[in-house]
C-alpha cells in the first residue's frame, strides 16, 4: 500500500513539475510582438514631440503677432523720458 502512494506521488509531483515548466516557458512574447511594441512607442513618442514642436510655433507666432502690434510708437517722447536718455540733461531740452 504505502508503495502504491509513493507511485501516485511520484506521478502527481511529475505531473506538477510540467505543468510549472510549460507555463513559464510558453508565456515569453516573441521577438516580433517586442520590436512591434518598441516601434508603437517609438511613434507615440515622435506624435507627442510633433505636438509640443507645433505648439511651441503657434506660440512663437503669437508672441511675434503681438509684438508688431505693440511696436515702437512713432512720435516726439514726453519731455521727462527724453531728458532720462541724454546723457546730458542740458542738451537739447527747451529751457
Amino acid at each position: 500500500m504505502i508503495g502504491g502512494m509513493r507511485h501516485k506521488a511520484v506521478l502527481v509531483l511529475g505531473c506538477t513539475l510540467l505543468v510549472v515548466a510549460l507555463a513559464s516557458c510558453g508565456s515569453s512574447p516573441s521577438e516580433g510582438e517586442i520590436e512591434a511594441t518598441v516601434e508603437a512607442r517609438l511613434n507615440e513618442e515622435r506624435v507627442a514631440e510633433a505636438t509640443v514642436e507645433a505648439k511651441a510655433q503657434t506660440m512663437a507666432k503669437a508672441m511675434v503677432e503681438a509684438t508688431v502690434q505693440a511696436g515702437p510708437r512713432y512720435g516726439r517722447p514726453a519731455a521727462g523720458r527724453l531728458r532720462g536718455l541724454l546723457r546730458d540733461p542740458g542738451v537739447g531740452a527747451d529751457s
